[in-house]
């Protein structure tokens, strides 16, 4: 996911929960040094600060709105910082770093279902779609965590779930949720991960789910419309062959 595509999701996270202003700052830093100059020592610190800041600010007796919307601000910092994991194992070959980003996406992902488990009765229907789809995401990167598992390691079953369980279980709540560019990011990575395992057919199931979700943000979620083409055409062009869908998880995790 490019730069500028981050740091609009992050924008449009303050319009359904108000986010810390200095966090959202320091957050937006992270990913930039994260993925766009891969110096990834430097970003774990950034979301440090920011998960710090975030912490102070927090009033000792929040109303709801203040508490849920700090939570997710919370998960979401650990989830960016998570996958960072995922791409230093890549750029220096350490294979055990998978787990501390596995570990750090299901701190993450118990922030949301928390919330989405307690609250779903008095929030309202725009803002569960928009945590389904926040929640979902977090999933789809455990998913994403496992499939360069198995291409580092070979390791076919990580974290006691297959990589396509994952990405089914994050589906779910994709599908619930209002960010189309979630689900289609979700559904081409699926398709590369079972591509590179030699299940075509799953393969060709899950590029339908992604073609569907590129047509259905086209009619409904139109400001994610160009973001769920172009995930979608980074990555399938390299489905040809298995070597080229190894090279494609390891360039773009």
């Amino acid at each position: 996911m490019c730069f500028e595509v981050l740091y609009y999701i992050l924008y449009k996270v303050t319009e359904v929960f108000p986010e810390n202003p200095e966090a959202r700052e320091l957050h937006t830093l992270g990913i930039e040094l994260a993925t766009g100059r891969s110096d990834f020592n430097a970003a774990h610190r950034v979301y440090g600060r920011a998960l710090d800041v975030l912490q102070a600010s927090v009033s000792q007796s929040p109303g709801q709105q203040e508490a849920l919307a700090s939570m997710l601000q919370e998960s979401r910092i650990i989830r960016d910082d998570s996958f960072v994991y995922v791409r230093q194992a890549i750029a220096s070959s350490e294979p055990e770093l998978l787990t501390t980003a596995c570990d750090g996406l299901l701190k993450a992902q118990d922030i949301t279902h928390s919330i989405i488990a307690e609250e779903e009765s008095v929030l309202a229907e725009p803002n569960m779609k928009f945590l389904a789809s926040e929640h979902g995401a977090t999933l789809a990167l455990l998913g994403r965590t496992a499939t360069v598992l198995t291409v580092m390691t070979g390791n076919e079953q990580p974290f006691d779930r297959t990589a396509n369980d994952l990405y089914v279980y994050a589906a779910k709540y994709l599908l619930e949720g209002s960010n189309r560019y979630y689900d289609t990011s979700n559904s081409i990575n699926a398709a590369r991960s079972a591509r590179y395992n030699g299940e075509f057919e799953r393969t060709l199931n899950w590029l339908g789910a992604a073609s569907w979700s590129i047509l259905w943000s086209r009619h409904s979620d139109e400001e994610n419309f160009q973001a769920s083409l172009d995930t979608f055409k980074s990555r399938v062009l390299h489905l040809v062959t298995r070597e080229k869908t190894k090279a494609s998880i390891l360039s773009k995790p």
